[in-house]
């Protein structure tokens, strides 16, 4: 185990933080600078923001025995409001659904019409447009 400098958590704890999690808080603090990783007495992780005006937010808490992981920091990179627009992303999601719906839409309308196009026409069928002259 390697010992590194400590670090001021949110509160004014000091933490000597191992190997073990020195890559983890790496991966955290990259992501965001303000972000701190704290240790609780019953095993849980803890992150914590330190906002623009000095108050401290806790951003999630881990259940007891939990491991770090970068499925964390990848879920905190998806989740952070102020890298992508949650009301643009909501209304991507929703355009998109709206496409799809429209599409099967036209073609459960495509399928009925040829099913009631090929009840009524009684002739051979044409082998190119020109032939459809009425």
């Amino acid at each position: 185990m390697t010992m590194m400098q400590p670090r001021t958590l949110p509160g004014g704890k000091r933490v000597w933080l191992d190997g073990e999690v020195a890559d983890f808080t790496a991966a955290l603090t990259a992501l965001d600078p303000r972000l701190s990783l704290i240790q609780c007495e019953d095993g849980r992780w803890e992150i914590w923001r330190v906002a623009e005006d000095g108050s401290e937010h806790i951003v999630t808490r881990s259940p007891a025995g939990a491991r770090l992981g970068p499925a964390i920091i990848q879920r905190l990179a998806e989740n952070d409001s102020r890298r992508t627009d949650p009301v643009d992303n909501m209304i991507r999601k929703n355009d998109l659904a709206e496409k799809h719906r429209q599409d099967a839409q036209v073609e459960s309308q495509m399928v009925a019409l040829d099913k009631l196009l090929g009840r009524i026409w009684k002739g051979p069928v044409p082998s190119n447009v020109e032939d459809l002259s009425l």
